[in-house]
């Protein structure tokens, strides 16, 4: 949790530039308007006397060190309308947008870096219950076949592990088939850990991007097929007609034909709801 939190501040360094400047940028602002105020009472002079207990009234104001009220008030009674108007502006910007801000840029970025050591510590488990080992190495080779991995999934251990991925390990020869990218019928402990992860939860819209490129490839190779095939079904009509003729029968291919077109015609069909 404390390294989840060390990490996160690295995304609030913008954030809180960006408050700093603005509070440096009104400090001068209002101390120059209580200057020119023409009397300083002591009022003035406590907020707003110089830059520096300027800065540090306006930062008060937003993060709840004093209420906001009394400085807008010596504002009101010593500047005037305008000066007034800014410093609500500032506390309006200040208070609901800026620290709402950093408070969401912190907290999202703090779930992510726990998502991730989560991650890390589910892949640790998993390559642990396989190979039995808590870490790998660059030059660890362990090769897993189907046998050996359909026994380890009766493992308590790494059934609650697939249970917190989301994965279903009923199906475990899909499982299998998933994970061996290469096809080559056994497993290593990196195939097992990056495939687990990559199935977890839902489907990204890059995952179901390459799922849709890879059909449209696959229709394109099919409707080349079917392209020869049609040059091959009208050579054997032409040839099936052309012996019918001798024969005396008539025409034998019409039938073979009018089969093909309806099949292309469903082929194509099927391909455009796709």
């Amino acid at each position: 949790m404390v390294s989840s939190i060390i990490q996160s501040l690295s995304s609030l360094v913008p954030t809180l530039l960006l408050l700093t400047m603005m509070i440096y940028t009104l400090s001068i602002l209002f101390t120059q308007l209580a200057i020119q105020s023409g009397e300083r009472t002591d009022e003035v002079i406590y907020w707003f006397g110089n830059i520096p207990r300027t800065s540090l009234t306006l930062l008060e104001a937003i993060a709840g060190g004093v209420s906001w009220d009394e400085p807008c008030m010596v504002v009101f009674d010593n500047v005037g309308i305008f000066g007034t108007v800014v410093f609500v502006f500032y506390i309006s910007t200040g208070v609901f947008v800026m620290l709402n801000v950093i408070m969401g840029v912190f907290i999202d970025k703090a779930i992510k870096v726990a998502g991730e050591k989560d991650e890390l510590d589910l892949a640790c488990a998993i390559s642990g219950a396989f190979i039995g080992g808590e870490h790998l190495s660059a030059e660890d080779n362990f090769e897993i076949t189907w046998d050996v991995f359909s026994q380890k999934l009766q493992e308590p251990e790494l059934q609650k592990c697939f249970e917190t991925l989301n994965i279903d390990i009923a199906q475990a020869n899909i499982l299998f088939d998933l994970i061996d990218t290469d096809q080559s019928g056994q497993v290593d402990a990196q195939e097992i850990v990056e495939g687990c992860l990559r199935l977890k939860g839902t489907a990204k819209a890059l995952d179901t991007s390459m799922m849709l490129q890879v059909l449209n490839q696959l229709i394109g190779k099919v409707e080349q097929h079917m392209t020869r095939l049609d040059g091959q079904i009208k050579t054997i009509d032409q040839r099936v007609n052309a012996f019918g003729l001798k024969l005396g029968l008539g025409s034998l291919g019409k039938s073979l034909t009018a089969r093909e077109s309806e099949l292309r015609g469903e082929f194509r069909s099927t391909s455009c709801a796709i």
